[in-house]
């Protein structure tokens, strides 16, 4: 990557805009400001000496007309000089009658504009632009006799001293603005650079993260400052991604042994079978066989599927009111003749209620809960199917006097593929898969599902579903 597209140069140039703008302002200020000073001391000194040979330029004996002279000093540069020009005019005719020895055989100029003002009584300051010199300030100041305008005294200032001043100022602010601005940049770099340290740590240690150690972590300073908590965050979505990663891993290595096994039976089967020739029942019997291998491998591909939708937020649920007392009697009709046959009492006391869901996943959640509750009731057992309204919910809770689960299971139980007697569920068909689609279905309608139980005793499944609201007509449908 150019060191142009990097976020350190992008700051960098970003401190040093910054900073540009602040000494513009600063540099601007300063220049302005002693450039007023410097003009406004400067009309000060001329309004003061105006009013000085105003009063002392009528004061001799023989009424002629003088002013006070600058003595010459070789010493000083003729430019440089801050020498103060005087003369004085008749009014309103402009003839000049007197001016100071520093003028030489030049003259103080004096526009018909400026004559109307002073005829007005008003002091006049202006600068006058000359083709070959430095502007001069001039003061234009009206000299009453007997109540009239009859003289007009001026006193100009070469503007060239203020002139020298700005521009020596120009240059030293212009110079220590550039080398500020140099010298931040360089710090600045190396500050950014060194503020950076961190995350280029951090994308270097990112960078080898892969899987085989996602275990790995980034190393956390300070976890208080920005680089610590972003440290943190990524940490934590590590942790995510582990888990993740090592559950897929443990789903898929579960989902090829769940599919091995009924595909080996499948195979071994058909391949006995083929052998030598047979008679028309053992073919029977071996079609037979394979149909339920068969029957297994589809219960078990739709359990993934339905794991895979919940998983990508895809999992079919509408939100149509489904009253929970017939779809749980069509349940309990659908598996009252297996009950039954394995010698075990199926009782339930079913609320009249309705929730707000899918019927066909509602359906499939409370057949796998009893499905699985009389996989593991042994004969002479009972499962009780009851419901009650709490609050704004209603539980529904499936009992059994089964084998139970022991309490080092109970957290696992709804992983996916995780059995409490792996030989005994496959035995009597199980995948796995049930209780993982119960916790599914469940959270997707906007419910929980809880377990109880004791080893020898029972399970107690409950299951809290949002209750749909509704009007007497609506009951009275149900």
């Amino acid at each position: 990557m150019r060191f142009y597209q990097t976020f350190r140069f992008r700051l960098t140039v970003q401190y040093i805009l910054v900073l540009s703008f602040i000494l513009c302002l600063f540099s601007l200020g300063v220049y302005f400001g002693l450039q007023e000073v410097l003009y406004r001391n400067l009309d000060a000194s001329l309004w003061s000496i105006a009013e000085s040979e105003v009063a002392s330029a009528f004061d001799a004996p023989d009424a002629s007309i003088h002013f006070h002279e600058l003595e010459e000093n070789p010493l000083v540069r003729k430019e440089t000089r801050f020498d103060k020009f005087v003369q004085i005019r008749t009014f309103p005719t402009g003839r000049l009658v007197g001016k100071s020895q520093n003028l030489g055989s030049g003259e103080l100029p004096l526009n018909p504009q400026t004559k109307v003002q002073l005829a007005l009584g008003e002091v006049i300051l202006e600068t006058i632009q000359t083709p070959s010199s430095p502007p001069i300030r001039l003061i234009s100041l009206p000299v009453l006799m007997e109540g009239e305008v009859q003289y007009i005294m001026q006193v100009g200032a070469s503007l060239a001293p203020i002139q020298t001043t700005l521009a020596r100022l120009f240059w030293l602010l212009l110079v220590m603005d550039g080398s500020a601005l140099l010298f931040t940049g360089l710090g600045g770099a190396f500050l950014a650079r060194r503020a950076l340290q961190p995350i280029h740590r951090i994308v270097h240690t990112v960078e080898q993260i892969e899987s085989k150690n996602l275990d790995q972590r980034l190393k956390v300073e300070n976890p208080a400052d920005e680089i610590g908590r972003l440290a943190g965050v990524l940490n934590r979505m590590l942790d995510r991604l582990e888990r993740s990663f090592r559950s897929q891993q443990r789903f898929i290595a579960d989902a090829s042994h769940e599919l091995r096994s009924p595909l080996a039976n499948l195979r071994m089967a058909l391949e006995l079978t083929l052998r030598r020739p047979r008679q028309e029942s053992e073919y029977r019997e071996t079609l037979h066989s394979a149909l339920e291998e068969v029957d297994r491998l589809v219960r078990l591909v739709n359990g993934l599927l339905t794991l895979s939708r919940a998983d990508s937020d895809r999992l079919e649920v509408s939100r149509d009111p489904v009253p929970l007392q017939p779809l749980l009697q069509q349940v309990l009709v659908d598996y009252q003749l297996r009950a039954k046959d394995k010698g075990i009492a199926l009782s339930w006391s079913l609320p009249q209620v309705a929730v707000r869901g899918n019927r066909e996943r509602l359906y499939q959640l409370f057949a796998n809960l009893l499905d699985n509750a009389l996989r593991y009731t042994p004969e002479g057992g009972e499962v009780t199917v009851c419901g009650e309204e709490e609050g704004e919910r209603v539980l529904i809770r499936v009992v059994d006097t089964g084998i139970g689960i022991a309490p080092e299971h109970l957290p696992h139980i709804f992983e996916r593929f995780y059995r409490v007697d792996k030989e005994r569920s496959r035995a009597e068909g199980g995948s796995g898969l049930g209780l993982a689609i119960c916790q599914e279905i469940v959270r997707a309608h906007g419910g929980s599902l809880h377990v109880e139980s004791s080893p020898g005793k029972g399970s107690t499944f409950t299951v809290a579903l949002p209750l749909f609201q509704t009007g007497p007509a609506m009951m009275r449908e149900f």
